[in-house]
């Protein structure tokens, strides 16, 4: 069996100027099976006392102390690296679709499709794409393109006047374009069998909407894995 030992020490009271400080001390004695934890009380350098506690009691103190000093992470936040934030957004159901191009204009509600934003912190930029199921994505879940107007071919959005919040709250990012007018689309490949133009995304958009249906991604044009797409829009890996 592997034995171990070790010490461990948490200060209390501690006044620079008065050496008599208390202190409480744990040593940790045992084998990869079982261990024992003794917790000492110390004033200055004496030894007041000691006790052994159970294993449970001395990991609790740590945990709940780490837990208190602990953030909070939305789960739906996939990386938040110094440079980007990457998280998961589906909008409210009937949330509208703000849409303007030409003679075509429309305030509708559409069953919208899961999507998965890239926000550059530094840049205030913003990256779409759209994944298949709402549930926690992975490196591996496959993306696609967003069948959204405004979204470049490389999946990075074409904001115009929109002017992004420099916060790191998710919803206020996504919703500040989700709320938009969109005027156009920046590429015509986002469906995998043709090409669309203006006028025909206008007449998919709202015949889903008629039906309540969102665009299936069998439609939709491959992108690749989250980690290919995060290599591409950061141009650097990402750590998820």
């Amino acid at each position: 069996m592997m034995q171990f030992s070790g010490i461990t020490f948490r200060q209390d009271e501690i006044d620079d100027d008065n050496e008599d400080y208390s202190r409480t001390l744990y040593m940790i004695e045992g084998t990869s099976d079982s261990c024992t934890v003794t917790e000492f009380e110390s004033l200055g350098n004496e030894v007041t006392g000691f006790k052994q506690i159970p294993t449970e009691d001395f990991l609790a103190q740590f945990s709940t102390r780490n837990a208190r000093s602990a953030d909070i992470i939305d789960p739906r936040v996939l990386v938040n690296s110094p440079s980007h934030i990457v998280f998961q957004y589906t909008p409210e159901k009937n949330q509208p679709f703000f849409y303007k191009h030409g003679k075509n204009q429309c305030a509708m509600s559409i069953n919208w499709n899961h999507l998965v934003f890239c926000y550059d912190k530094s840049t205030t930029s913003l990256c779409v794409a759209v994944t298949q199921h709402a549930k926690r994505c992975t490196a591996t879940t496959r993306l696609y393109f967003a069948p959204l107007p405004n979204v470049w071919q490389n999946t990075s959005i074409c904001l115009g006047s929109v002017n992004l919040p420099k916060t790191e709250d998710i919803d206020e990012i996504a919703k500040a374009y989700i709320n938009s007018t969109k005027t156009h689309l920046n590429h015509t490949g986002m469906f995998r069998d043709s090409q669309v133009s203006n006028t025909e995304f206008f007449d998919l958009i709202t015949t889903k909407a008629k039906k309540k249906e969102r665009f299936k991604v069998s439609e939709l044009t491959p992108i690749g894995t989250l980690s290919q797409w995060l290599n591409k829009v950061t141009n650097k890996d990402e750590i998820l």
